[in-house]
């Protein structure tokens, strides 16, 4: 299907068009990771005398390329692939959940 640019529509024929759409994503994937502290309960380091913070809670999201992907599906793409490489740790594995 193409969109036509001079069309009076052509924004809502695009939104329509995405539907329909086929994307590949080559590229690096990796897990953002970030903790979650509560800086009320910080304690001073005996070696340095600076706070150090205790993790409440970790949280994890998609990164890179990864991030591209999962934006392209929640804009409603009708098919993403995504091609990379990850490792066999434990990230690898969560970045395929």
């Amino acid at each position: 299907m193409s969109v036509g640019e001079n069309s009076p529509n052509w924004l809502e024929e695009s939104l329509t068009a995405i539907t329909e759409a086929r994307v590949t994503v080559f590229g690096d994937f990796c897990l953002d990771c970030y903790w979650l502290i509560d800086p009320d309960l910080a304690e001073l380091s005996l070696e340095t005398q600076l706070p150090v913070h205790r993790v409440r809670q970790q949280r994890y999201s998609l990164g890179g390329a990864g991030n591209v992907v999962a934006n392209l599906v929640d804009l409603g793409i009708g098919q993403v692939r995504a091609v990379g490489l990850i490792g066999q740790d434990l990230f690898g594995r969560r970045i395929l959940e």
